[in-house]
């Protein structure tokens, strides 16, 4: 539903980079090829580890290396 009663357990992985907002870096992951999305939160870029699926971090991962200064 909308107001969710129970939580559930995750990680997640914070990610700042010098010179770069966390707006415009999550705007850079959106467009990347694939699409990445994350949330954001007190200036960084999160990624809620319970949504990557299996082989998907090196995704992430070469989404990061592409768009990063």
């Amino acid at each position: 539903g909308a107001v969710p009663v129970e939580t559930l357990p995750s990680k997640a992985l914070s990610v700042r980079v010098a010179g770069l907002s966390a707006e415009e870096l999550a705007r850079r992951l959106r467009r990347s090829a694939p699409p990445v999305f994350a949330r954001i939160h007190k200036d960084a870029v999160l990624f809620d580890l319970r949504t990557v699926q299996p082989g998907e971090d090196a995704v992430v991962e070469r989404a990061l290396r592409s768009i990063l200064p």
